[in-house]
């Protein structure tokens, strides 16, 4: 599974970049920003599809925006989260703020993309 990540215009909807992004593969999730600047997650089901997504698509003119498409950096184990909590503690969804699970699958949230 890969992440990519895209900073988007204003004038851009989750479904413009679901038919973009589902040229390259299958997707399992789109997520969008609901404030400004707007960015999205789109998550592949395999690697392969993720890098030939990012290679088409960065630098690309979607609705008088141009996209810029990068792999999204994992949160990972920082010094200081090592020191002051353990690695499960740091990973909480963005949405609810709970250790467990990721915004992706969070029950709470009524927005967002599921497959």
């Amino acid at each position: 599974m890969m992440y990519l990540f895209t900073e988007l215009g204003s004038s851009i909807t989750r479904r413009d970049i679901e038919k973009e992004f589902e040229r390259y593969g299958t997707l399992l999730e789109v997520w969008m920003s609901r404030t400004r600047p707007s960015f999205a997650f789109v998550v592949y089901k395999r690697d392969k599809d993720a890098a030939e997504a990012q290679k088409r698509t960065n630098g690309m003119e979607l609705y008088g925006s141009f996209l810029t498409v990068s792999f999204a950096k994992t949160r990972g184990l920082s010094r200081r989260s090592s020191r002051n909590n353990s690695y499960r503690d740091s990973l909480r969804c963005y949405s609810c703020n709970r250790v467990g699970h990721f915004s992706r699958s969070c029950k709470e949230v009524n927005y967002g993309y599921r497959r």
